[in-house]
């Protein structure tokens, strides 16, 4: 194909290729924005579901072209690229280093503000590396809520407040707790600002055609998890479920499963239960498997998965990879994850 130049410097454009992903994203009509939290940090590119990382690719000899008649084949060069934006999907993230904690102590919010200068609510959702889908799913998980236009993280104490209340009330009114009205239990929580209520439903509750309904399995997980938090020693198994169990508001019919806590607990002892914090184990497979043999002696796969799943970087079949740092041991009709 001849090709004539007539080539023009135009910093102000820049290629990025088009992967499947961002393609689909475009397709479904989804706005698209550039976001970084400073000048010197990353790009990303956010949509309504997805956020792309943008690393910038260096080449040469790169020239635009466009056919110059349709009459023959001749395409004149008019504009020369030395670099092409590359987006990769990632997961988001929300930067709260600046959002403060609010307890509710007595002190009067605007005192509060004075005092502690938090961002704005939609300040921290421009400037967050994260889609619109993402933002939301994680701003609820941090007990994030919007006071007066001003963006503040909920406390622990005040959120077990307000969700305790949350529930006698429903079942005080004898309210469906499947499928309840935000504005009919809002002009029964007297005492409970109505941010705070969005705030805690968000985390705790799911939207249905009929209204809102509690989440009751994230519900027993979390109080089962505050449980074992505040057990620093171990404790026998039918004990920690007996606290679980009076952990929640009277005449809240839920229920619990251990299981639901694996990855946060080890057995140290037989029939005892114990917190556990996995943030600090060994990036190395055969010091992290040491590690955890150190701690308790025999395992199920099921409950080692969630600690070692995150080393089994070619997917393989997680008993045969668990295989490569330890045996199974048959112990009557079971099978146990014991060190080599």
């Amino acid at each position: 194909m001849d090709i004539y130049s007539w080539l023009q410097r135009d910093d102000s454009f820049h290629l990025i290729q088009m992967t499947p992903d961002l393609v689909k994203t475009m397709e479904n009509n989804e706005r698209l924005i550039f976001k970084s939290r400073d000048r010197d940090s990353s790009i990303f590119l956010c949509s309504d579901s997805k956020t792309f990382h943008i690393r910038k690719k260096n080449h040469s000899n790169t020239v635009i072209v466009l056919k110059h008649d349709k009459e023959n084949a001749k395409a004149i060069g008019f504009a020369s690229m030395d670099s092409e934006l590359e987006p990769k999907v990632v997961s988001g993230s929300i930067d709260i280093s600046d959002v403060p904690l609010f307890e509710e102590t007595g002190e009067e919010f605007t005192d509060f503000v004075k005092r502690t200068n938090p961002p704005s609510f939609a300040d921290l959702r421009a400037v967050s590396t994260a889609s619109k889908t993402e933002f939301d799913v994680q701003w609820a998980e941090l007990n994030g809520c919007e006071i007066d236009g001003h963006a503040v993280i909920l406390g622990f104490n005040l959120v077990v407040s307000v969700l305790k209340t949350i529930i006698t009330t429903l079942v005080a009114y004898d309210m469906d707790q499947e499928a309840f009205s935000a504005t009919k239990l809002q002009e029964r929580l007297e005492d409970i600002r109505p941010e705070f209520a969005r705030t805690v439903l968000a985390q705790f509750a799911t939207k249905t055609p009929a209204g809102y309904s509690l989440d009751k399995p994230k519900i027993s997980r979390w109080f089962g998890l505050q449980v074992l938090r505040s057990t620093l020693a171990p404790v026998k198994e039918e004990d920690f479920l007996i606290n679980w169990k009076d952990a929640f508001p009277a005449f809240f019919d839920v229920s619990i499963d251990i299981q639901s806590l694996v990855g946060s607990f080890v057995r140290p002892f037989p029939n005892m239960v114990q917190f556990y914090n996995s943030a600090g184990l060994p990036q190395d497979p055969v010091q992290r498997f040491k590690e955890l043999f150190k701690i308790q002696a025999s395992w199920s796969l099921e409950e080692m998965k969630p600690y070692v799943e995150d080393l089994n970087s070619r997917n393989l079949k997680l008993e045969s990879f668990v295989m490569k740092y330890a045996r199974r041991k048959r112990i009557g009709k079971n099978y146990v994850i014991t060190r080599r």
